[in-house]
This record gives structure tokens, C-alpha cells and sequence, in this order.
């Protein structure tokens, strides 16, 4: 398999933002060394993408081509920084984030995973002998972990006050 890569000219086909090089790359900037094995690392990028795909609802504006377009991104209308990004302008963001769930994978993390399969349930508190655990009920009370780094560069390319929306006519 071949990762197909989206570069904002709407690539029939696309799965990822980022190559393997670029993956690479981006880890061992932060210590990280992922699989030399091409094909592992390319599974890891496919499962990222699924990740980064569940907040579609959630990002800035809407695709730049609705039909033919397979990824999230480009999309119209993207504001960061207060910047305003061309239609097929692929934001930094989103490919670091890639990246970074990319290097939560490599490290074994589900990030789909129910409590079964080691994921976090939606617990409160729990104490056990003389070690007590309080979860953030904010985010931890869904069951869904929460990942930091991917948060850092997902937040800028998010809808901002609240769940309305708005649209141009």
C-alpha cells in the first residue's frame, strides 16, 4: 500500500496529509524513532486519519469541494491566527496533528478503544487502598481519552462559540 497523499488540490483518492518521510521526520525532532517498516507506519497514518476524521463536525467552515473530495481538509474559509487561508491552503495543523497520533499510536495507544480493550471508562473517582483517581468529568465522563498534543493542534482549526454555526448565503 502507498499512502495517497492530500496536498489542497483535492487528490482523488487521499489518505493522509503527510508521507512517511515527513512522519519520520517530525518524530525524531521529538525523540520519537517509529517503524522503519513502510507498511507498519502506513497503517499507523490510515488509523490517525480515522481519528483526525471523527472531528469533522467540529472543524472551521466546510470542505473546499464537498463531492469529490475524500479528507477534511482543505477546507473554505479557515481562519487561524488571524489568518485567513485559501481554499486549498492545507493548514500546518492539521498535519502535525496527524503526526502526533501517529507517535500516540507508535507508542501502542488505542485511541478508538473501549475500557475493554484498555481504553479509559467513564469513571469519576476511584479509590484503591491508599491511591485515589479523580478523572476530569469535562472530557473523561464521555470515555474518550484525552491526547494534549493532538489537542494543541487540533484546537485552531475548531468552530469557536459554541454549537451554532454560521453560513454564508
Amino acid at each position: 500500500m502507498t499512502l495517497i497523499i492530500e496536498d489542497g488540490s483535492i487528490v482523488s483518492g487521499a489518505d493522509s496529509y503527510v508521507t512517511l518521510a515527513v512522519l519520520r521526520a517530525y518524530a525524531l525532532k521529538r525523540g520519537v524513532t517509529l517503524s522503519a517498516v513502510d507498511a507498519d507506519l502506513e497503517v499507523l497514518a490510515i488509523k490517525a486519519m480515522d481519528y483526525l476524521g471523527s472531528f469533522e463536525q467540529r472543524y472551521q467552515s466546510e470542505r473546499t469541494d464537498a463531492t469529490t473530495q475524500t479528507l477534511s481538509f482543505p477546507r473554505k474559509d479557515i481562519v487561524i491566527n488571524d489568518a485567513l487561508l485559501g481554499d486549498n491552503d492545507m493548514p500546518q495543523n492539521i498535519i502535525d496533528a496527524q503526526c502526533e497520533v501517529v507517535m500516540y499510536l507508535h507508542d501502542s495507544f488505542k485511541m478508538f478503544a473501549t475500557p475493554d480493550e484498555g481504553g479509559t471508562a467513564p469513571l469519576k473517582r476511584k479509590k484503591i487502598d491508599v491511591l485515589e483517581f479523580e478523572y476530569d468529568t469535562a472530557r473523561g465522563s464521555t470515555g474518550q481519552a484525552v491526547f494534549p498534543r493532538v489537542d494543541a493542534k487540533l484546537t485552531p482549526l475548531l468552530r469557536t462559540g459554541g454549537p451554532l454555526t454560521s453560513v454564508r448565503v
